[in-house]
């Protein structure tokens, strides 16, 4: 009898942890497609993979020579700041919005201190806005609250990617 309930404790222990195991797991491939779902619209960068997609600064130091084919948007950002994450959400939305029309992508600064330091990036997150021709602009800071960070980010994206400007905009005297 001690034999079969030292037993039954053993198999009861064992269930116990391979079912601990398992909801371990359950929650770590939900955060992983998680991940994967909130990455699918705004693409990461290397410093090889920005040379390969926006621009070679190795080859053209001086002059820019820009890779893509439509309007890029570049977020400069670090994991650790709260501004950052108010805007990556944002430009998840942007780009599902403007899917195939413009690219986003993202480059983490801490990882990436060489691109940071090319673009001069002191205060982020920032963002480099490239038309399809032309020169790119580079901006800094998100509006307060989401709903004025949204509009920013839209109208930077119709003006300066698209060349989109209002009457109201274009002041002739």
């Amino acid at each position: 009898m001690k034999n079969r309930l030292s037993l039954l404790y053993k198999v009861l222990i064992i269930s116990i942890l391979i079912g601990g195991f398992a909801a371990c797991n359950r929650n770590d491939s939900a955060k992983d497609a998680s991940s994967n779902r909130e990455q699918t619209g705004v693409i990461s960068l290397t410093s090889e993979a920005f040379r390969d997609k926006v621009w070679d600064y190795n080859k053209n130091p001086r002059e820019w020579v820009f890779k893509g084919q439509r309007p890029t948007v570049v977020d400069f950002y670090a994991d650790w700041c709260p501004p950052c994450k108010t805007a990556a959400p944002i430009l998840e939305e942007l780009a599902e919005k403007y899917k195939g029309k413009v690219d986003f992508y993202r480059v983490n600064t801490d990882n990436e201190k060489e691109l940071a330091q090319i673009f001069g990036i002191r205060t982020i997150p920032s963002f480099l806005w490239i038309p399809a021709q032309g020169e790119p602009q580079l901006t800094s800071g998100i509006a307060p609250g989401e709903d004025a960070t949204r509009k920013l980010f839209t109208d930077m994206i119709e003006q300066h990617c698209f060349g989109n400007f209002t009457e109201e905009e274009i002041k002739i005297e």
